[in-house]
């Protein structure tokens, strides 16, 4: 039965995985509607799914993964010119750990979770702005601008689309 459950809960996460990429559509696919078609094996589906963590399969075709955040930031000092343009840095290992898991929370910005979620997010992109501010000494400016990737639709590609990066915040923190 276990292994049945995650067949189809691949099965059905490729399918809508590969509707919403190549077609844009936002629609449940065939292995979805034939098991929502009968409420109690969908409910039975979607409890066993949901204890067993079966559910929790990703689909080949999922373009929104946390790697697609970048955090850039440009660093400028009393002139104005810039110092650098990179990544931050980081010197311990518990630091990294924090900021991958940082870069998954930044997914939240691209759906609308509330003004206070955004606000807690902009926190976040905030501190870490501070942080590269306060451990670079020549440094009188920090612009810190969160990026997404985004992938152009498969029949674009197909034109020779390029991707780009969408803007999901910007902060500024200088000293006058």
């Amino acid at each position: 039965m276990h292994i049945v459950c995650i067949v189809y809960n691949n099965v059905i996460i490729e399918e809508q995985s590969f509707l919403r990429f190549f077609y844009s559509k936002n629609e449940p696919g065939i292995a979805m509607s034939a098991i929502s078609g009968n409420p109690l094996g969908y409910n039975i589906f979607n409890a066993y799914s949901k204890y067993t963590g079966a559910e929790t399969g990703f689909g080949f075709y999922a373009p929104n993964v946390a790697s697609d955040i970048i955090l850039l930031q440009t660093t400028y000092d009393k002139t104005g010119s810039v110092i650098s343009i990179a990544t931050p840095k980081f010197h311990s290992k518990e630091a990294k750990i924090r900021y991958v898991s940082a870069m998954g929370v930044f997914m939240d910005k691209i759906d609308n979770h509330g003004a206070m979620h955004q606000k807690y997010l902009n926190a976040i992109l905030k501190s870490i702005g501070l942080y590269t501010f306060n451990n670079n000494s020549t440094c009188r400016k920090v612009v810190t601008d969160l990026l997404v990737y985004d992938l152009p639709p498969a029949n674009s590609i197909k034109n020779h689309a390029h991707a780009s990066y969408l803007k999901l915040g910007h902060y500024e923190y200088n000293i006058k």
